[in-house]
């Protein structure tokens, strides 16, 4: 039988072979919310990030997002995104805190020795995860000029 620490290794290379990882997120819904209520708000907002005024990715942004039971009987989000520049997280966290609830967004840092996706592994391992789901969502509004403003920008 193989041990749980050896499932959460191998779970932990899965997940950072989906990366690389820009942002590291965690949403509590206002209100009680069930999986695919959550599913289905969280790509939403996500399609719908982007208008006029504010461009946090070009074409698409990839997610892979896990579903924990809360204590009010729903779930909520635990997720690492790939395609918004890591200096926009303070800007995501208080658009997402607008429309979705309680959210905590940073940059992702694989250095971490309880990182990411080691927290991740652990909670699948350990069953704690009520669903997980890789996601790739498609912008509903695009501007041409942002992929040459990114280059601008400096960390």
């Amino acid at each position: 039988m193989i041990s749980n620490e050896s499932k959460i290794l191998e779970f932990e290379e899965f997940i950072k072979a989906k990366g690389p990882w820009d942002l590291w997120a965690t949403i509590t819904f206002r209100q009680k919310t069930q999986l695919l209520g959550a599913r289905s708000l969280f790509k939403y907002f996500l399609k719908h990030l982007n208008s006029p005024d504010d461009i946090f990715f070009d074409k698409f942004v990839f997610c892979f997002v896990f579903f924990e039971r809360d204590n009010r009987g729903g779930v909520h989000i635990h997720a690492l995104i790939r395609g918004i520049h890591p200096l926009y997280a303070f800007k995501l966290e208080g658009k997402c805190r607008e429309h979705l609830g309680d959210t905590k967004i940073k940059p992702y840092n694989p250095s971490l020795k309880k990182n990411a996706t080691l927290y991740l592994a652990c909670k699948y391992v350990t069953q704690s995860l009520e669903d997980f789901d890789f996601m790739k969502v498609n912008s509903k509004f695009r501007n041409q000029s942002f992929c040459t403003s990114m280059h601008s920008v400096r960390i």
